[in-house]
């Protein structure tokens, strides 16, 4: 996930808003959306081998997603720091 990669706040708010624009013009779902941070948090323990930070940077990125208003609450309560 760039996110993860680049550990900056900036690229976080970046895609935060394209994944935003994307979901706001139905071209991703509530559902496919979900199904991608499911995806990554499922995934977290084998990113944080090469990523170690991948865990606090993923937590952030989604505050930042709910903050926006596009990330449901159901995701918010699966990670681990919540």
């Amino acid at each position: 996930m760039l996110v993860i990669d680049s550990g900056k706040e900036q690229t976080a708010e970046a895609l935060a808003q394209l994944l935003k624009a994307l979901c706001d013009a139905c071209y991703i779902t509530s559902d496919q959306l979900t199904q991608g941070f499911v995806r990554i948090l499922d995934n977290i323990a084998d990113i944080q081998l090469d990523a170690p930070h991948a865990s606090q940077t993923f937590d952030e990125f989604s505050d930042i997603c709910f903050a926006k208003g596009f990330l449901p609450n159901s995701v918010l309560k699966e990670l681990p720091g919540k």
